[in-house]
Parts: C-alpha cells; sequence; structure tokens
C-alpha cells in the first residue's frame, strides 16, 4: 500500500517546483483520508492553482507522472477564482471531506450557511445483526454523490465508517 504521508510531500515538492508562486491549495480526500485505503485504491487529491489556464493541465499531469503511482491518481485541479465561485450547497461537505496539506482550503471557499448543509440518515433500533446492517446501509450504498451518509441505532455492537457511511450509536449521535 502507498505510505500516503511520503507520496503527498513528494508531490506537493513537485507541485511548488511546477507551479512556483502559484500553488495556493493541496488536500487530502477519499479513501485514504477516511483509513480505509486498500492497495487498490485511488489517491484523491485536491490542488488549487491561482490562475489556471489549459497550458496547466498538461503540467499536472506531468507531475502526478513524476509523483509515481499515475494509474491511482484521481481527484481535481482546479483554479483559484473557480474555487471562490463554488456552489455554497457543495462547500460544506468539501470542507469536512478535505484534509490541508498545503494552504488552507476554508480560507479560498465561499461562505456557507447550514441551509447549505446536506446529510443522509437513516435510523434503524439495531446495526448488531448482519443481515440488518446490510439491509440499512443498502439504500445509502445507491445514493452516488458524496454528501455525508450516517446510520443512526438504538444498538450498535460495532461503529465505524463503512463504505464511506458513518454509523452511530443513538446516543454519541445526540451528545455530539
Amino acid at each position: 500500500m502507498i505510505r500516503i504521508e511520503e507520496y503527498t510531500q513528494k508531490l506537493i515538492g513537485l507541485l511548488k517546483h511546477a507551479f512556483p508562486d502559484r500553488l495556493v491549495y493541496v488536500g487530502l480526500q477519499g479513501s485514504y483520508l477516511r483509513q480505509e485505503a486498500t492497495d487498490t485504491s485511488d489517491i484523491d487529491i485536491m490542488a488549487v492553482i491561482d490562475d489556471l489556464d489549459f497550458a496547466d493541465l498538461d503540467r499536472y499531469r506531468s507531475v502526478l507522472e513524476k509523483a509515481g503511482n499515475y494509474e491511482l491518481s484521481c481527484g481535481f485541479l482546479c483554479g483559484k477564482d473557480e474555487l471562490a465561485n463554488w456552489n455554497p450547497l457543495e462547500i460544506c461537505h468539501l470542507t469536512h471531506t478535505t484534509k490541508d496539506l498545503f494552504g488552507s482550503l476554508k480560507d479560498l471557499v465561499p461562505v456557507y450557511t447550514e441551509q447549505d448543509e446536506k446529510k443522509y440518515i437513516q435510523v434503524t433500533e439495531s446495526m448488531n445483526a448482519p443481515e440488518t446492517r446490510e439491509r440499512e446501509l443498502a439504500p445509502l450504498r445507491k445514493i452516488r454523490d458524496s454528501y455525508e451518509k450516517i446510520v443512526i441505532a438504538l444498538e450498535c455492537d460495532l461503529t465505524q465508517t463503512q463504505d464511506g457511511i458513518k454509523i452511530i450509536r443513538a446516543l454519541d449521535f445526540l451528545l455530539e
């Protein structure tokens, strides 16, 4: 499996060299951030460049190739101006599912309010039996957007994140 901290430090160094004075942000997303990565997991990186143009896309691709594991590279590159005009409905999710590695994402995105947040919440009495767990997780797995998904259970011996879905005891949810 990829040593993500070593990989991201190497990538940031290459990005700084390729985009001197223009690299404003690098963040980690996905399974490596959630600590669910496997040997075949892609590497979800978000990079923001000041004054992005089409030639930068080729330069970014070259950086990813030099960093290694190009076939697993995922994520996206965007311009600082484009990010400043991002859809506020997506900002809350973006800031909560991205770990700052270089720069601060919150300094680059528009302000969002509680009305801009979206979560999927499934409530059940118990998540202890495997068949119950599968029944409760199945509908949330079918949702193909990237908003937060949570199952709240009155009884739950196993709290975890499974397939990106957070499983939490009702009492813990109420005390958050």
